[in-house]
Protein backbone atom coordinates (compact mmCIF):
# COMPACT_ATOMS: atom_id res chain seq x y z
CA UNK A 1 0.00 0.00 0.00
CA UNK A 2 1.39 3.79 -1.19
CA UNK A 3 1.88 5.76 2.20
CA UNK A 4 1.60 9.04 -0.08
CA UNK A 5 -2.53 7.78 0.09
CA UNK A 6 -2.47 9.12 3.34
CA UNK A 7 -1.14 12.66 1.96
CA UNK A 8 -3.57 13.32 -0.81
CA UNK A 9 -6.86 14.98 -1.14
CA UNK A 10 -9.87 13.83 -0.80
CA UNK A 11 -11.14 14.56 -3.94
CA UNK A 12 -8.48 13.06 -5.58
CA UNK A 13 -8.68 10.17 -3.66
CA UNK A 14 -12.30 9.38 -4.64
CA UNK A 15 -11.28 10.10 -8.01
CA UNK A 16 -8.68 7.25 -8.25
CA UNK A 17 -11.05 4.98 -6.21
CA UNK A 18 -13.42 5.54 -8.71
CA UNK A 19 -11.45 5.34 -11.59
CA UNK A 20 -9.06 2.19 -10.66
CA UNK A 21 -10.86 0.23 -8.03
CA UNK A 22 -14.80 0.74 -8.14
CA UNK A 23 -14.17 0.11 -12.37
CA UNK A 24 -11.53 -2.87 -12.10
CA UNK A 25 -13.97 -4.18 -9.65
CA UNK A 26 -17.14 -3.91 -12.30
CA UNK A 27 -15.19 -5.13 -14.83
CA UNK A 28 -13.75 -8.50 -12.47
CA UNK A 29 -17.70 -9.02 -11.59
CA UNK A 30 -18.51 -9.70 -15.23
CA UNK A 31 -15.94 -11.63 -16.37
CA UNK A 32 -16.71 -14.01 -12.87
CA UNK A 33 -20.26 -13.95 -13.53
CA UNK A 34 -19.73 -15.32 -17.28
CA UNK A 35 -16.89 -17.50 -16.42
CA UNK A 36 -18.66 -18.84 -13.21
CA UNK A 37 -21.91 -19.78 -16.04
CA UNK A 38 -19.82 -21.32 -18.33
CA UNK A 39 -18.13 -23.51 -15.73
CA UNK A 40 -21.79 -24.25 -14.30
CA UNK A 41 -23.30 -25.03 -17.75
CA UNK A 42 -20.35 -27.16 -18.22
CA UNK A 43 -19.95 -28.84 -15.48
CA UNK A 44 -22.83 -28.01 -13.44
CA UNK A 45 -24.17 -31.81 -13.12
CA UNK A 46 -21.08 -33.21 -11.92
CA UNK A 47 -20.07 -30.53 -9.48
CA UNK A 48 -24.06 -29.59 -8.25
CA UNK A 49 -21.79 -27.18 -4.78
CA UNK A 50 -20.91 -25.38 -8.29
CA UNK A 51 -24.98 -24.36 -8.26
CA UNK A 52 -24.55 -22.55 -4.64
CA UNK A 53 -21.04 -20.92 -5.82
CA UNK A 54 -22.78 -19.05 -8.26
CA UNK A 55 -26.30 -18.39 -6.15
CA UNK A 56 -23.73 -17.52 -3.04
CA UNK A 57 -21.78 -15.00 -6.34
CA UNK A 58 -24.76 -13.20 -7.21
CA UNK A 59 -25.73 -12.24 -3.78
CA UNK A 60 -22.50 -11.03 -3.27
CA UNK A 61 -21.78 -9.21 -6.63
CA UNK A 62 -25.46 -7.62 -6.11
CA UNK A 63 -24.68 -6.54 -2.06
CA UNK A 64 -20.75 -5.06 -3.93
CA UNK A 65 -22.83 -3.41 -6.94
CA UNK A 66 -25.85 -1.78 -4.60
CA UNK A 67 -22.59 -0.86 -1.96
CA UNK A 68 -20.70 0.94 -4.84
CA UNK A 69 -23.98 2.95 -5.82
CA UNK A 70 -25.02 4.30 -2.64
CA UNK A 71 -21.27 4.87 -2.32
CA UNK A 72 -20.84 7.40 -4.77
CA UNK A 73 -24.24 8.92 -4.52
CA UNK A 74 -24.10 8.84 -0.26
CA UNK A 75 -20.89 9.70 0.40
CA UNK A 76 -18.33 10.79 -2.61
CA UNK A 77 -19.96 13.93 -3.46
CA UNK A 78 -18.89 15.04 -0.09
CA UNK A 79 -15.04 15.07 -0.31
CA UNK A 80 -15.45 17.24 -3.96
CA UNK A 81 -17.99 19.67 -2.02
CA UNK A 82 -15.50 20.47 1.59
CA UNK A 83 -12.40 20.24 -0.85
CA UNK A 84 -14.81 23.08 -2.42
CA UNK A 85 -15.42 25.06 0.75
CA UNK A 86 -12.05 24.70 2.06
CA UNK A 87 -10.53 26.20 -0.69
CA UNK A 88 -12.71 29.36 -0.31
CA UNK A 89 -10.64 32.27 1.40
CA UNK A 90 -13.60 34.02 3.30
CA UNK A 91 -15.14 32.83 6.10
CA UNK A 92 -18.52 31.39 4.36
CA UNK A 93 -17.70 28.04 4.05
CA UNK A 94 -20.55 25.55 5.18
CA UNK A 95 -21.02 21.88 5.39
CA UNK A 96 -24.23 21.38 4.05
CA UNK A 97 -27.55 20.58 5.15
CA UNK A 98 -26.35 17.46 5.98
CA UNK A 99 -23.59 15.69 7.94
CA UNK A 100 -21.45 12.95 6.24
CA UNK A 101 -20.89 10.87 9.27
CA UNK A 102 -24.43 8.61 8.91
CA UNK A 103 -23.06 7.60 5.58
CA UNK A 104 -19.86 6.46 6.52
CA UNK A 105 -21.08 4.29 9.19
CA UNK A 106 -23.61 2.71 6.96
CA UNK A 107 -21.11 2.24 4.40
CA UNK A 108 -18.02 1.08 7.45
CA UNK A 109 -21.29 -2.19 8.24
CA UNK A 110 -21.35 -2.48 4.62
CA UNK A 111 -17.50 -2.97 3.93
CA UNK A 112 -17.71 -5.67 6.83
CA UNK A 113 -20.30 -7.92 5.21
CA UNK A 114 -18.90 -7.67 1.57
CA UNK A 115 -15.68 -8.99 3.54
CA UNK A 116 -17.65 -12.08 5.23
CA UNK A 117 -19.53 -12.63 1.49
CA UNK A 118 -15.76 -13.11 -0.51
CA UNK A 119 -14.79 -15.37 2.82
CA UNK A 120 -17.48 -17.58 2.03
CA UNK A 121 -17.33 -17.65 -1.42
CA UNK A 122 -14.00 -18.38 -1.26
CA UNK A 123 -14.18 -21.08 1.51
CA UNK A 124 -16.77 -22.76 -0.35
CA UNK A 125 -14.80 -22.57 -3.60
CA UNK A 126 -11.91 -24.55 -2.30
CA UNK A 127 -14.42 -27.17 -1.45
CA UNK A 128 -14.98 -28.44 -4.80
CA UNK A 129 -12.24 -30.95 -6.08
CA UNK A 130 -11.64 -29.14 -9.88
CA UNK A 131 -8.10 -27.91 -9.29
CA UNK A 132 -7.03 -29.07 -12.41
CA UNK A 133 -9.31 -27.12 -14.41
CA UNK A 134 -8.45 -24.23 -16.06
CA UNK A 135 -12.21 -22.33 -16.27
CA UNK A 136 -11.98 -23.42 -12.57
CA UNK A 137 -8.74 -21.78 -11.82
CA UNK A 138 -9.52 -18.46 -13.76
CA UNK A 139 -12.80 -18.17 -11.83
CA UNK A 140 -11.01 -18.92 -8.18
CA UNK A 141 -8.49 -16.51 -9.46
CA UNK A 142 -10.36 -13.39 -10.26
CA UNK A 143 -12.34 -14.38 -7.15
CA UNK A 144 -8.86 -13.76 -5.26
CA UNK A 145 -7.99 -10.69 -7.20
CA UNK A 146 -11.65 -9.21 -6.30
CA UNK A 147 -11.09 -10.16 -3.15
CA UNK A 148 -7.91 -8.20 -2.52
CA UNK A 149 -9.31 -5.72 -4.43
CA UNK A 150 -12.30 -5.12 -1.95
CA UNK A 151 -9.74 -5.32 0.96
CA UNK A 152 -7.67 -2.32 -0.62
CA UNK A 153 -10.50 -0.13 -1.47
CA UNK A 154 -12.30 -0.66 1.91
CA UNK A 155 -8.58 -0.21 4.15
CA UNK A 156 -8.64 3.05 1.80
CA UNK A 157 -12.08 3.82 2.44
CA UNK A 158 -12.36 3.09 6.34
CA UNK A 159 -8.97 4.14 7.30
CA UNK A 160 -7.92 6.81 4.91
CA UNK A 161 -10.94 8.43 2.75
CA UNK A 162 -13.99 8.04 5.91
CA UNK A 163 -11.48 9.97 8.41
CA UNK A 164 -10.55 12.77 6.10
CA UNK A 165 -14.31 13.31 5.14
CA UNK A 166 -14.89 13.59 9.22
CA UNK A 167 -11.58 16.06 9.76
CA UNK A 168 -12.88 18.04 6.86
CA UNK A 169 -17.01 18.64 8.10
CA UNK A 170 -15.24 19.44 11.68
CA UNK A 171 -13.28 22.34 10.53
CA UNK A 172 -16.17 23.63 8.17
CA UNK A 173 -18.28 23.25 11.08
CA UNK A 174 -16.49 23.47 14.46
CA UNK A 175 -18.36 23.30 17.67
CA UNK A 176 -18.47 26.59 19.51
Amino acid sequence: MKEEYYYWPADLLVQYLVKDHHEHMLQMMKEVKTELRDLLTTYGVSYPLLHEVQRQYLQCAEALLSHLSKEAIAVLPYAKRYTQELKKQNGLRKTGFYSVCPFIDAMYTEHKSEKIHFDKLIDLMEHIDMKDNVLYQNVSLTLEEMRFCCQELIHLENDILFPKLVEMEATLNPIV
